[in-house]
């Protein structure tokens, strides 16, 4: 029959071949191997759908676009003998990152980058002529990571259907964190202000009020530190400091919040020493984000004044040396006493 080779035809098995090949360049084709069904389903669902493996998972050819006959389809048939025999190991993972020619065959890079957050500035230019690979930066976009997490291992490669695949390509693991930004700035000496890379710095409605810094802002993280390590976990390289409470741990291992802390606030200005046993409406939770009860190693980052300078339990030395009001020895208190002391507590001894 025209248009047919015969098996006993040479060119049977040329045909042969390059259609086996051929076939190696279908998604479908990869789903074949159990191990790889995670990535399979992942890609299926993924914003990537239709683009195949092929065009990103093999070396590009001349062209940028079709890939290469040797770099691909070979490196395929490697893959099957790895499949058939068990020489693969898990978790599959890429020996080097996808070649930039991969994702510009279908990305401009002077495109206007779509970010959650729009006011995000993306040279995508800048980062390229720095010989960055895009997958450094959008790693996650197909396959949400689902190797470098670790989510194959176990070798359950049946459990991946479309729903879990979907529950792995959620942002957290397709973004980028703000937090790999700023690690690879500083790593290459990059400006790693808030304006270097952000157009407006939307502030939430609680922090423009005008007592949000001197006081407004401690009380709320005392009620819950969580809601400030939002976006304050990332401003500045974090410590592991243990305090006396959590707001003061967390203030002294950050230095966005450790900068002011060392300051003497403005209401601590004046005859503070005299009357701040007073003034603490919420108990003394909030001096301890600020100073310790006790000395401390300069490792806890507290303020030099801590509490025992001036309270020593029971005065067992006699009133301290640096005592606001000259006290003699033997004499009994005066009213005078009462705007620091309470008296309840001085009569039990006096």
């Amino acid at each position: 029959m025209a248009g047919r080779v015969h098996p006993a035809d040479p060119r049977f098995f040329l045909l042969l071949t390059v259609g086996a090949l051929e076939v190696s360049r279908w998604p479908g084709f990869c789903a074949t191997c159990h191990e790889i069904r995670p990535e399979y389903m992942t890609w299926k669902v993924s914003t990537h759908q239709k683009v195949a493996c092929t065009n990103c998972h093999y070396v590009p050819g001349a062209d940028g676009k079709r890939p290469s006959l040797i770099g691909g389809e070979l490196l395929a048939l490697k893959r099957v003998y790895q499949q058939v025999f068990g020489k693969y190991l898990l978790p599959i993972e890429l020996k080097a990152p996808i070649p930039n020619a991969a994702c510009l065959g279908c990305h401009s890079p002077n495109r206007n980058p779509t970010p959650r957050r729009t006011d995000i500035t993306i040279p995508h230019d800048k980062h390229l002529a720095q010989g960055l690979h895009c997958s450094y930066c959008h790693a996650g976009v197909v396959h949400g990571r689902i190797s470098e997490r670790e989510k194959t291992l176990n070798g359950d490669f049946d459990r991946w259907t479309p729903e879990l695949a979907r529950s792995q390509l959620v942002p957290p693991f397709t973004t980028l964190r703000m937090a790999n930004c700023l690690d690879c700035h500083k790593a290459r000496g990059v400006p790693t202000r808030c304006g270097a890379c952000h157009t407006t710095i939307h502030k939430p409605k609680s922090h423009q009020t005008p007592t949000w810094v001197p006081g407004d802002h401690g009380r709320a993280a005392l009620g819950s530190i969580d809601e400030c390590d939002r976006c304050h976990s990332i401003t500045a390289e974090p410590l592991q400091i243990r305090a006396e409470t959590i707001a003061a741990s967390y203030s002294r291992s950050n230095a966005f919040c450790y900068g002011c802390h060392q300051g003497k606030p403005p209401g601590h200005a004046g005859n503070w020493r005299l009357r701040h046993g007073s003034t603490p409406k919420n108990g003394n939770k909030g001096c301890f984000t600020c100073h310790d009860s006790t000395r401390g190693s300069a490792g806890d980052r507290a303020n030099q004044v801590y509490c025992t300078q001036c309270h020593r339990q029971m005065h067992p030395n006699g009133p301290p040396s640096n005592h606001p009001v000259p006290v003699v020895r033997g004499q009994g208190p005066s009213s005078q006493c009462y705007n620091c002391h309470i008296e309840q507590t001085c009569v039990q001894c006096h």
